[in-house]
């Protein structure tokens, strides 16, 4: 305040207020009052979400499929390459995939892969060959011609092959005159799938009046349930039970 002609004048002085810069914003300081005038929006945007889709991979299923088996079923990224594979069981063998497979990098390999651009459901195929048994290379002991009191065994020893899933029977029987031999007893053993062996079996003959004269072995691969010959052979021998 000062006086001037005989009157109190009143004077305001004002200082040069800094002006801050700060991050975009202007920042004016008044006393211990902030004043912040943003200049510009800051606003960050996040990664947009990641898209996933579901790959389904079935057994083909209007056949018996054994113990096939597959792997890549699951949920997955956008883009993603997934490798699938289908296992086939002993004696199967893969065919191809069918269903969505428009990026299926080779449909006819059973271990490829598959780009994910949406949800998926795909079908592996398998095939079995035909079914082959045989039996080689019969050998008995004895010997034939031989002449054996009721009760002695002859064994028979034999190379069998099969490719049946299941497990099989391989029965020797012997044969009289073109029927099964009075008082027969014979051995038989399990085999499982598939194999190549060699395989054992025996037969003889019961106690009966006079002579039994056996001249052929039938040898006989049946089903595990007993219901289907898969194989027969016959094979012309002479024993006599006595």
């Amino acid at each position: 305040m000062a006086w001037e002609k005989g009157k109190m004048i009143h004077k305001l002085r004002l200082k040069k207020l800094p002006i801050l810069p700060i991050l975009g914003a202007v920042i004016i300081i008044i006393g211990t009052i902030i004043s912040i005038s943003v200049l510009g929006s800051c606003g960050g945007s996040g990664a947009p979400p990641i898209t996933q889709y579901t790959l389904t991979i079935h057994l083909e299923t209007t056949m018996a499929v054994g113990d096939n088996t597959i792997t890549g079923t699951g949920i997955y990224d956008e883009g993603s390459a997934v490798n699938i594979r289908a296992n086939p069981d002993l004696g199967w063998e893969f065919v191809e995939w069918t269903g969505d497979i428009g990026t299926i990098t080779n449909r006819f390999s059973n271990n490829t892969d598959i780009v994910i651009n949406g949800n998926y459901d795909i079908i592996a195929n398998f095939t079995y060959p035909i079914i082959t048994h045989t039996i080689s290379n019969v050998v008995f002991n004895p010997q034939w011609p031989a002449t054996l009191n009721y009760g002695e065994r002859v064994q028979i020893v034999f190379d069998y092959s099969t490719n049946d899933k299941t497990a099989v029977y391989v029965f020797t029987h012997p044969f009289s005159n073109g029927s099964l031999a009075p008082g027969y007893l014979s051995g038989g053993t399990v085999f499982y799938k598939p194999w190549q062996h060699r395989g054992e079996s025996d037969f003889t003959i019961s106690l009966q009046p006079g002579q039994v004269i056996v001249d052929q072995i039938r040898l006989q691969i049946v089903n595990v349930i007993q219901s289907k010959i898969l194989y027969e052979i016959f094979i012309p021998v002479s024993y006599t039970f006595q």
